[in-house]
């Protein structure tokens, strides 16, 4: 297995998520996140290619971080990959200070 090199660092996390997409309405859970993307794991039939608008539900926030357009890059049973597309700015900013808490803290 080739190793993949990420422009930025990922998380490993578990926060429910929503998602809708032209042909998909789910929830989940969001298993790590990135400033670029993030790893879903859902019951939900996802496909490939598809394009989704995602909502992040993080502790401790009274608004969930939305992606308004996400790539659904790769599949693998009840497991998918996003890339974030597009965001509101002030919805990265908040996306880049939550990575940067979660970079400052001691791995486990």
């Amino acid at each position: 297995m080739g190793s993949e090199r990420r422009k930025h660092p990922r998380f490993g996390v578990n926060f429910p998520v929503t998602f809708t997409g032209e042909t998909v309405n789910g929830e989940g859970s969001a298993l790590n996140v990135s400033c670029d993307g993030c790893l879903i794991e859902s019951d939900a039939k996802v496909e490939q290619g598809a394009y989704l608008e995602i909502r992040i539900h993080v502790p401790q926030k009274l608004m969930p971080l939305e992606v308004e357009l996400a790539a659904v890059r790769w599949v693998s049973g009840r497991v998918f990959g996003v890339e974030f597309r597009y965001m509101q700015p002030a919805q990265y900013e908040g996306l880049e200070k939550f990575i940067a808490t979660l970079a400052s803290q001691p791995s486990s």
